[in-house]
């Protein structure tokens, strides 16, 4: 079942506004799925409302992959990597239809 927020109120805490944040080891690949409803934060020293979103995080060897609603972000850490290496990322509808089925998350 692919959960999504579900309510239009502003919650009071991040904790109020959860719905799920679970992480399972699937064959070697830490997955993270965060869904939560919008919730004040005091983020920045201000106080302001964070967006409510879905967000999966895959975690495998040298290789983190973020993905929401909006974005996917791709990083690879590699000790002999040099600083400023080029940084994968961007809108899903930018990808090739093709290559978004290698993709472990459905969208």
């Amino acid at each position: 079942m692919k959960l999504r927020p579900n309510s239009k109120k502003t919650f009071e805490t991040k904790k109020d506004a959860e719905i799920v944040n679970d992480e399972i080891d699937f064959y070697g690949a830490l997955v993270n799925v965060d869904v939560h409803n919008s919730y004040k934060s005091r983020a920045f020293g201000k106080g302001i409302n964070m967006a409510a979103e879905r967000i999966v995080n895959i975690k495998e060897d040298n290789v983190e992959c973020h993905i929401d609603d909006h974005l996917i972000h791709i990083r690879l850490h590699d000790k002999d990597r040099r600083p400023g290496g080029k940084r994968y990322g961007g809108f899903p509808w930018e990808i090739r239809r093709k290559d978004l089925k290698h993709f472990p998350v459905i969208f």
